[in-house]
């Protein structure tokens, strides 16, 4: 009984929170203009790539299961079909008439990504290897809003390569018969200070953590972006 208790207040607690931060979308042709609001007395932080978008992915807070490049701190995009069912997308490799060149380019984007990293990891005294690639994409990738304050920003959207990545694409397939609504969510990321170093969670001490639900309004799908 006190279990259910517990579940109920946390419940409520995580609606209020949301209540006090809106996250609202237009879309022109095939650009997402989004804008955070926080309508709240406090200072919240969000894990927001603010150049990149992904899949949505009821499961979508295991780092591990991406490649390097993933913008997993990237808003979701959310397709529903008209029956409000959850549209899924398809993973794949883009073909190319040189896939050599365009491999090696691969490569040595990762290679330059990895020295990012471990230089970063030495300079905030982070041994692990993935942890450090984990705090340095949060650490880029915060957005920290203030009291009655409004973050506005654009994101390309494209739903045959929704990650804009360069070998691997995420696709979305959709039926030109039905009717699809839009909208971006962020994925609900739990504990993520805990990959912050002390030093960092002292800077950010006067942020909270936003860990509630965030989604964004619903739009119905325009044709610029089923091209």
């Amino acid at each position: 009984m006190i279990v259910k208790y517990v579940i109920l207040i946390l419940t409520v607690l995580s609606s209020l929170v949301s209540a006090q931060l809106r996250l609202e979308v237009k879309l022109i042709d095939s650009v997402a203009e989004v804008t955070i609001i926080n309508e709240s007395k406090e200072q919240y932080i969000l894990p927001i790539d603010k150049t990149h978008v992904r899949p949505y992915e009821k499961n979508c807070n295991t780092f591990s299961d991406y490649e390097s490049e993933f913008p997993a701190f990237g808003l979701m995009v959310n397709l529903l079909d008209s029956s409000a069912k959850h549209q899924d997308y398809v993973m794949g490799y883009r073909s190319f008439d040189d896939i050599n060149s365009v491999k090696k380019n691969i490569d040595r984007e990762r290679e330059k990504l990895k020295n990012t990293v471990r230089k970063w990891g030495d300079k905030n005294n982070i041994k692990n290897y993935n942890i450090a690639h984990i705090n340095y994409n949060l650490i880029n990738n915060l957005v920290c809003i203030k009291p009655n304050q409004k973050i506005s920003f654009k994101i390309k959207v494209d739903l045959y390569n929704i990650t804009n990545q360069e070998l691997i694409f995420y696709n979305y397939s959709l039926k030109h018969s039905e009717n699809y609504n839009f909208y971006l969510s962020l994925c609900s990321y739990n504990d993520l200070d805990r990959y912050l170093t002390s030093s960092q969670k002292k800077k950010l001490s006067k942020y909270n953590f936003f860990y509630g639900k965030l989604e964004s309004n619903k739009i119905q799908l325009n044709n610029s972006l089923r091209n």
